[in-house]
């Protein structure tokens, strides 16, 4: 009886363990940990203000000299007043950046190619800022495109 007792609080001490490690991967590296051939220090400030709102559960944003383009992801509870979060959002952004065009997503699929740029340039496979700009034009397309 007392090994059940013993193998119970283990599993609890566990189960607690890993159920609280798991909230610090929900949002976004906010950290640059390598140097990039292309500055994304105004994406890394973007992405802590976006990330200081309590209904932002992931974020990820890349930058070139004249643009910023923001995707993030909200808790599931505030998906009915989203345009809402999201106008304010850009709003606060531009107040922050005011000579840059910004685009700011909530799109799944635009979360995805926006984390995969960001691990592109962390990897060094994007080079120049030409080639980043061209990858930001068809995200910002995509993002314009009706569906």
């Amino acid at each position: 009886m007392r090994i059940s007792i013993r193998f119970f609080y283990v599993l609890l001490i566990a189960f607690m363990l890993f159920g609280c490690s798991n909230q610090s991967k929900t949002k976004a590296d906010l950290s640059n940990p390598k140097n990039t051939a292309i500055d994304q220090t105004m994406a890394i400030e973007a992405k802590k203000k976006i990330a200081s709102y309590k209904e932002t559960t992931v974020v990820h944003a890349v930058n070139t000299s004249k643009k910023l383009f923001v995707a993030f992801d909200i808790k599931h509870r505030n998906k009915l007043t989203f345009k809402q979060i999201l106008e304010k959002r850009k709003k606060a952004l531009k107040k922050q950046f005011p000579d840059k065009e910004i685009e700011v997503s909530t799109d799944q699929k635009l979360l995805m190619e926006t984390e995969k740029i960001e691990k592109q340039l962390k990897d060094d496979k994007i080079k120049s800022e030409k080639a980043l700009d061209k990858k930001m034009e068809a995200l910002i397309k995509l993002s314009r495109k009706k569906t």
